[in-house]
């Protein structure tokens, strides 16, 4: 029985394990509550900025309990994370140790090998893939992440392409808001994963009509 869940994923088409994330323990949750405001009217020290710190999830553990072994794998320090449909891949983001920075990453289910997608300092999110792995698209601020209001990017991969390719979003007001960058990059990353798939029926159909 696992305690404190705060999510929980199932591959649809081999539901062979289960991955979840561990909610952070109370005194933890009160540790990082934001500490009581100081008099805003109170003039800072001369030469001291009050330059606000940014925030920064630290994410908590991702068990991937194999649900035939009862055996768990445990990884730290994750934010955000989806699982493939075919229960092949495990694609998260965490902090690197001692560093502070995210790091983006796929976990293969077999064998526990990882691929880096991007690492930097920055939130990365809003993961969205195929069902197995061939095509994935995730949000990161981390080329903006200094900025008082940082602007999201859509980063695009693909096991043909063999690298992280940068898709620029629609013309409008500045991606200052995670909501509505996340809102967007899904429509673009279902566009960037489903070309391919209409590409291939397109050409098919092609050849049966000759």
């Amino acid at each position: 029985m696992a305690d404190r869940v705060k999510s929980f994923k199932v591959p649809d088409e081999s539901p062979t394990f289960v991955a979840y994330l561990v909610a952070p323990a109370p005194a933890r949750r009160a540790a990082a509550a934001p500490a009581e405001r100081t008099d805003p009217e109170a003039a800072p020290e001369e030469g001291v900025s009050r330059k606000r710190e940014k925030k920064k999830d630290p994410g908590t553990d991702l068990i991937i309990h194999d649900l035939a072994a009862g055996t768990d794998a445990t990884i730290a320090e994750v934010s955000d994370y989806i699982v493939t449909k075919d229960g092949n891949w495990v694609v998260l983001r965490r902090l690197v140790e001692n560093a502070g920075e995210g790091r983006a990453f796929a976990r293969k289910i077999a064998d526990g090998t990882t691929r880096t997608l991007l690492t930097g300092n920055g939130n990365y999110k809003s993961f969205t893939a195929d069902a197995k792995l061939v095509h994935l698209a995730f949000l990161s601020d981390r080329d903006d992440y200094t900025s008082a209001a940082p602007v999201y990017k859509l980063y695009y991969v693909s096991d043909t392409s063999g690298g992280v390719t940068d898709v620029p979003l629609p013309a409008g007001p500045p991606w200052s808001s995670a909501r509505t960058a996340a809102s967007s990059s899904r429509k673009t990353a279902r566009t960037c994963i489903s070309a391919p798939r209409r590409r291939l029926a397109s050409s098919q159909w092609t050849r049966r009509s000759r």
